[in-house]
């Protein structure tokens, strides 16, 4: 009896398990950051962000006055003010950061 309550319990569960694990693995592989050290931008160089030596990493619309300005020329600055009041140096910056793949905020779906 106990056998047929585990084995019924586990068809059950099975797939919803596969599934959740499934839609966790799904959201991590479609975003890709790829990082571009801060020597081998040109005026071309496309970047959404940027990640200092400390780790810390910052968008480009959080930096004041960023609006049809390359990365390079906001690299040229005395300084990197961010809206939020952070200020960073040009030389405290290590990588260009470019996000490839879906939405990060896109929001989960349900089959109802």
């Amino acid at each position: 009896m106990k056998k047929i309550i585990i084995t019924m319990f586990l068809v059950v569960t099975g797939p919803l398990g596969m599934r959740l694990a499934h839609a966790n693995t799904n959201l991590e592989s479609d975003i890709q950051v790829s990082k571009i050290p801060v020597e081998r931008m040109s005026d071309k160089t496309r970047a959404d962000g940027f990640e200092t030596y400390y780790g810390e990493r910052f968008a480009l619309k959080e930096v004041v006055n960023a609006k049809d300005t390359k990365p390079t020329q906001i690299l040229k600055q005395n300084q990197i003010e961010l809206k939020d009041g952070g200020v960073f140096y040009p030389e405290e910056v290590q990588f260009a950061l470019r996000v490839r793949g879906e939405g990060i905020n896109k929001a989960p779906q349900t089959t109802d």
